[in-house]
């Protein structure tokens, strides 16, 4: 059986806490469409696109909101712990597994 690498590396940039998980991305807006960009194997993130600009926290509005959507989870449950101004992000997620979160992340890879 083969092993696909990628699925492995998504679980790099996924960390467990109690009563939430963290997630690490790299964001690039200003996209032509917002989604799910594959994984960074050298930064260890998850890349996504957001079509908003880096500007008044409009990328960071689409980037939990696209998160909540998902993972299926309010949007009040995902917030940016680090990196607000930066396109580096850690998001942690209220109230999800980090199982959950890597079924979501494995499914929009292959969807990819």
């Amino acid at each position: 059986m083969e092993i696909d690498s990628e699925h492995v590396h998504i679980d790099d940039a996924v960390q467990s806490g109690p009563g939430h998980t963290t997630v690490r991305f790299q964001i690039t807006p200003g996209s032509s469409k917002t989604g799910f960009g594959g994984y960074d194997p050298w930064r260890k993130c998850i890349k996504v696109s957001i079509r908003s600009q880096p500007r008044k926290g409009e990328a960071n509005a689409e980037l939990i909101s696209i998160l909540a959507e998902w993972l299926g989870v309010d949007e009040s449950k995902v917030d940016i712990v680090s990196g607000k101004k930066d396109r580096s992000k850690s998001v942690s997620i209220q109230g999800i597994s980090e199982a959950k979160v890597l079924e979501v992340l494995k499914k929009l890879q292959e969807e990819a």
